[in-house]
């Protein structure tokens, strides 16, 4: 069966099932987001360490709510203000902060009874809508991205009732068919593509299995939108063909003679040859275009830096500038810390 190629991984969600494993090594992401409640009372006690690791991180900070069927839609409403409240996202009379959105979990409820796992019985398009009203009056209007797949039932029909509504979608099958993943998330319009649940990211990782949740950004000004904040400058288009002469970095600059059009807003972009013949761009990949993270490296930088063969190159620019380079990293099985002169990208257009 012929598949897609892999998808980015622009966004996690994470809980108390997950664990921080290396906080140093957690990637800076354009979308990242965690547990914050669920039910009418429950709050995940991991929440205020996800987001204490978020704010130095993340474009994009949200929570979640596990919505359940056997709970009032206001009351859970109000159970997942509180947590946005402690973390001074929402004041009592305002709405919520700019860089914040707010994911409703929409999937089944259940509860367990003797140790087994019942069904309790499953939400309705009419309860989704209270719970997004209420929302909406709590939050500001249009500050929800609705957390969903096929597989839960009704969420199909309140989509097409909805297709104004930003929304998170689920599907973790990566064949190149109609009923795949991506194509799925076409359908439903979905600013968010969550594509698996089993990805191994640096730093984090679950305690009863490999690897967390991670989501492609389809649409990233419906994001930036929600969360109220200006859309990043578009990224410019990665070479198309990679020779035997390609270095494994080059430039935005250098690229141009590689098929690429420069951006157009100047800088430097800093691109990545891979294990599987296909180019990264590591800034976007490990930073989160946007974010005042990190250094610019010039050509003649990028130049110097020694052409390594592995299965993949890390490039990962942290946001302390006064941090040396590791010249024993780079030569090991990865690149991690990129010190060149310590100056910081003051916008997109300075990468």
């Amino acid at each position: 069966m012929a598949t897609i190629p892999k998808p980015r991984v622009d966004a996690i969600d994470v809980a108390h099932y997950q664990i921080v494993t290396d906080e140093a090594a957690i990637p800076f992401l354009p979308v990242m987001t965690c547990k914050g409640s669920e039910g009418a009372s429950y709050r995940d006690p991991t929440r205020p360490n996800w987001i204490r690791i978020f704010r130095t991180r993340a474009k994009v900070m949200g929570m979640y709510h596990w919505v359940r069927s056997d709970s009032s839609m206001k009351a859970q409403v109000e159970n997942l203000a509180g947590c946005f409240r402690e973390e001074g996202a929402l004041p009592r009379d305002g709405e919520l902060a700019p860089g914040w959105i707010v994911q409703l979990d929409w999937e089944r409820t259940y509860r367990t009874v003797n140790g087994v796992k019942v069904l309790v019985r499953d939400l309705t398009v009419a309860e989704i809508d209270v719970w997004l009203r209420y929302a909406d009056e709590t939050f500001g209007p249009g500050r929800v991205i609705t957390y969903g797949s096929d597989w839960v039932p009704n969420f199909t029909a309140w989509r097409k009732l909805h297709p104004e509504r930003p929304v998170w979608y689920a599907n973790y099958s990566l064949s190149d068919l109609p009923s795949g993943g991506q194509q799925e998330s076409a359908k439903y319009k979905a600013c968010l593509w969550q594509w698996s649940s089993q990805v191994m990211v640096p730093g984090v990782d679950t305690a009863s299995r490999p690897g967390i949740d991670v989501s492609e950004m389809l649409n990233s000004a419906e994001v930036y939108a929600t969360a109220h904040i200006t859309t990043p400058v578009p990224i410019p288009v990665p070479p198309p063909i990679i020779g035997d002469d390609m270095p494994a970095f080059i430039s935005n600059k250098q690229a141009g003679k590689y098929g690429a059009a420069p951006s157009p807003q100047g800088g430097c972009t800093i691109w990545e040859r891979v294990h599987n013949g296909k180019m990264a761009l590591s800034f976007e990949s490990w930073i989160g275009y946007g974010q005042p993270y990190g250094i610019a490296l010039d050509d003649s930088v990028i130049d110097g830096i020694p052409d390594w063969q592995g299965d993949a190159i890390d490039l990962v620019a942290r946001s302390d500038a006064n941090a040396a380079l590791d010249a024993a990293t780079r030569q090991a099985a990865a690149i991690s810390d990129i010190r060149m002169g310590g100056q910081r990208i003051a916008d997109a257009g300075g990468r």
